[in-house]
């Protein structure tokens, strides 16, 4: 079975949802294929896909899904009083701060803007290709970024980051879907509870 991915999802979730997968459906033989959301929408028209996991978006079309997490915003700097968790903060109260954002197609950078457009938070001119380069150049002081709570476990061992929980935080859900009025909502669904497991165990990592 082709599963696609997203990037913000992949590197944090799958070293703990593969595993759980064929420990409990040892007969699925599953190829993980990561892409941007319209790259896997495409896959999907084309019938290059079985399931995706991905953060739901307004419009699925012709994509039915199974939530399995609800992955909350936190606001990452750079350590100015010690690597850890800073005290909560309202987006509103960071003024004209600078914010770096993932490049176009990526859709945690729509959801990211969505935020900084409520708070009056400055878009840089950097755009970058993963979550692990905008951490790098936050770590660098050259401004701020939002991460999904999912993220922070792995980034957070990779470089010295202060983590800002947010009061009020934009959110994404996280998903399993699959082709409306295909045959694979109950294997759909199946994946779902076992990612559930899987994303909590992700966030202690």
């Amino acid at each position: 079975m082709r599963i696609g991915v997203i990037p913000t999802i992949a590197p944090y979730l799958l070293p703990a949802l593969a595993p759980a997968l064929r420990a409990a459906l040892p007969d699925l033989a599953s190829l993980w294929v990561e892409a941007k959301m319209t790259d896997l929408s495409q896959q999907f028209h084309a019938g290059d896909l079985e399931l995706a996991v991905l953060a739901a978006y307004p419009d699925m079309g012709e994509l039915d899904s199974a939530p399995f997490a609800t992955d909350p915003f936190v606001l990452a700097g750079p350590v100015t009083e010690g690597q850890g968790q800073g005290a909560p903060v309202r987006l509103s109260e960071l003024g004209a701060a600078s914010v770096l954002l993932l490049e176009e197609g990526h859709c945690l950078r729509d959801q990211a803007l969505a935020a900084c457009a409520t708070a009056d938070l400055r878009d840089l001119a950097f755009r970058a290709t993963s979550l692990s380069t905008l951490v790098q150049m936050v770590a660098a002081g050259l401004g701020l970024t939002l991460l999904p709570q999912l993220a922070v476990p792995t980034e957070t061992q990779r470089v010295a980051l202060r983590i800002y929980p947010l009061v009020d935080p934009p959110t994404r859900t996280l998903v399993v879907a699959w082709r409306r009025g295909g045959p694979l909502e109950t294997v759909g669904r199946r994946v779902a509870e076992i990612a559930v497991i899987a994303a909590s165990a992700a966030s202690q990592i």
